[in-house]
């Protein structure tokens, strides 16, 4: 299925500076376009966007109007044996500008592989592995005319994942026929 988008969010913020009223305008286009497919034994799914925010001040001349681009790729399929495989990636852009001197990327991308156990497939053992390209730094940034944020916080990047799970919510239902 091949799905086109389009969102665009504004705002208007009033403020005061120096007892000067400041009007702020904030507008993001953000066109797009997915496909996806999904068929017993795989699924998969591809987002590809694009986003330009344009700010302007009443008070203030700086060219902070950002641009961008961010893809999102899922995967699933079933395997032979009962086993099946999947990744979840994404990618973000976002380009330097008067404020943010450097353009900022980061590739996030997950892969699992696991079995499925039992007749009624209650049993999974899962292998997955998370932030592969090890870029989830906990740094992100946004900025409007009058307000510029980079944040930096904790977060747990690259790592591995054995995991274990029984539903047991068909526990006992090949008893009851």
């Amino acid at each position: 299925m091949l799905s086109p988008s389009l969102t665009v969010d504004g705002s208007t913020y009033y403020s005061y500076i120096n007892s000067q009223l400041n009007t702020t305008k904030s507008t993001t286009y953000n066109p797009g376009i997915s496909i996806s497919n999904s068929k017993p034994g795989y699924n998969y799914y591809f987002d590809l966007g694009i986003n330009y925010t344009v700010n302007s001040s009443s008070l203030q001349a700086v060219n902070n109007n950002t641009r961008g681009y961010f893809a999102h790729l899922n995967l699933f399929s079933k395997l032979p044996f009962n086993f099946y495989i999947g990744d979840e990636a994404s990618y973000e852009f976002t380009a330097k500008n008067q404020v943010f001197a450097d353009d900022f990327h980061r590739v996030l991308l997950k892969v699992y592989l696991g079995k499925n156990f039992f007749k009624e497939e209650t049993l999974k053992v899962i292998l997955s592995g998370n932030d592969l390209f090890n870029q989830n730094t906990g740094y992100s940034r946004t900025g409007t005319q009058d307000n510029f944020v980079e944040e930096r916080h904790n977060t747990i990047r690259r790592y591995f994942m054995l995991m274990v799970t029984w539903d047991f919510s068909k526990f006992g239902k090949s008893l009851q026929r």
